[in-house]
């Protein structure tokens, strides 16, 4: 994704040859591990409550929980160690209103991401390649594509959250260069926001 966006450098071929012999060792090592004859645990439903709906409400749970891990990305404000299945209740069939506006609102912020990604490649090719970052690994462990083992886990949002601090960075950027006699005041509300998330971080721990 950084080559394809940003420009591949010198020697890219021998990183990509590198990268798919790992890729094929991985995928190898996942298939002998898959058919291994050892016993397999299925989850159980209290671990993960997704694995005792249909797909479609399973997926359709994961889709609206995205808004919930943006939410914990944004502002932490109430972490929990265990997201099971009291915890996150599968949207039921057909969904209540209140579910509906959960999914239209994910499916927009979702449609809205990756639009905004597709035209900034052309003049920020960097902000495309930062919200890759951010999208792409939270794929595996979303529910959206296979279940898991927990419908959600703030574990799993590390990686996501590097994207979305470096896109916050590039954003806050170019704000700055606009704002003129108005960088003062910008500089004060980001240190009001790190105090803001310091503290959270200190009564949560």
């Amino acid at each position: 994704a950084h080559d394809v966006l940003l420009g591949a450098r010198r020697g890219a071929r021998w990183r990509y040859a590198t990268i798919v012999a790992v890729l094929v060792l991985y995928a190898l090592a996942r298939h002998a591990a898959a058919t291994a004859d050892v016993p397999v645990t299925d989850t159980p439903a209290l671990d993960n409550p997704l694995v005792a709906v249909g797909a479609a409400r399973a997926r359709l749970t994961a889709l609206a929980l995205t808004v919930k891990s943006l939410g914990l990305l944004l502002w932490p404000r109430h972490l929990s160690a265990d997201y099971s299945c009291c915890a996150i209740t599968p949207i039921g069939w057909p969904p209540s209103i209140a579910e509906s506006g959960a999914l239209l609102l994910a499916a927009g912020i979702a449609f809205a991401v990756v639009a905004w990604s597709v035209r900034q490649r052309s003049t920020h090719p960097e902000r495309t390649f930062f919200v890759a970052l951010a999208l792409l690994p939270a794929l595996p462990a979303s529910n959206l594509l296979v279940v898991i083992g927990t419908p959600l886990a703030e574990r799993t949002l590390y990686l996501p959250a590097a994207g979305l601090a470096a896109l916050v960075a590039c954003l806050l950027d170019d704000v700055r260069r606009r704002a003129g006699r108005g960088t003062v005041a910008l500089h004060a509300a980001l240190g009001v926001a790190l105090v803001a998330l310091a503290l959270r971080t200190h009564v949560r721990n």
